[in-house]
C-alpha cells in the first residue's frame, strides 16, 4: 500500500532506471515506481573492509526493500543522471561518514545482471578499505541501524545460521 501511495522512505527519488541491456531510460523514475512496478535500475554494491574484517550494516526498520535485514555490501540505487562511480561515493559518506580522509580509494569490480521475483537490478561492486576507527563511524538512521564487524568466517556462519536476517 505504501508503494502504490508513494509514501515509502525516499519514495519521490528519481532513480537511474534502464532497459535490459543497462542502456539509460530517459527520464528515469520516482523510486517508488521503480519497486512496484520491479523496473530495471541501477544500483551499487560496496563490499568495505576494515582490519582484514568485513563491516556489515544492519538496514533501518524504514527502508522499502529488505528492512531491519543485514547487508554484507552497503550502496544504493543509483540516481537520475549519476554515475555509479559518484553513487558510491555518496553512499559510503551518507550512510557511514567514509570518505576519502579516512578511507582507501574504492576500487570498482565489476558489473552483473540480477532478478528475481522482487528486483530486476544492473548492480555495480566496488571495494574500500576503512581506515578510521569502527566508533568513528557516522550512521545516518534513515538508512542504517547498525554496524558490525565480522570475520568471513562469522558472516559465512551467520548466513547459515540464521538466513532469513539477511
Amino acid at each position: 500500500q505504501s508503494l502504490l501511495e508513494g509514501k515509502t522512505l525516499s519514495a519521490k527519488e528519481m532513480v537511474c532506471t534502464v532497459d535490459e541491456n543497462n542502456e539509460p531510460t530517459a527520464n528515469g523514475h520516482p523510486r517508488h515506481l521503480m519497486r512496484l512496478h520491479k523496473l530495471w535500475h541501477r544500483a551499487t554494491y560496496i563490499v568495505v573492509l576494515h582490519q582484514s574484517r568485513l563491516i556489515v550494516q544492519r538496514r533501518s526498520k524504514l527502508k522499502d526493500y529488505w528492512p531491519g535485514t543485514l547487508d554484507p555490501t552497503p550502496g544504493g540505487v543509483v540516481g537520475f543522471g549519476e554515475s555509479y562511480a559518484l553513487n558510491v561515493t555518496r553512499e559510503l559518506e551518507e550512510e557511514m561518514g567514509i570518505t576519502e580522509e579516512n578511507s582507501e580509494v574504492p576500487r570498482r569490480l565489476f558489473t552483473f545482471k540480477y532478478q528475481d521475483g522482487h528486483v530486476k537490478v544492473w548492480g555495480d561492486l566496488w571495494e574500500v578499505t576503512f581506515n578510521g576507527e569502527m566508533k568513528g563511524l557516522i550512521l545516518q538512521e534513515e538508512e542504517v541501524d547498525e554496524v558490525l564487524s565480522l570475520s568471513f568466517d562469522e558472516v559465512h556462519q551467520l548466513a547459515e545460521e540464521q538466513p532469513d536476517d539477511w
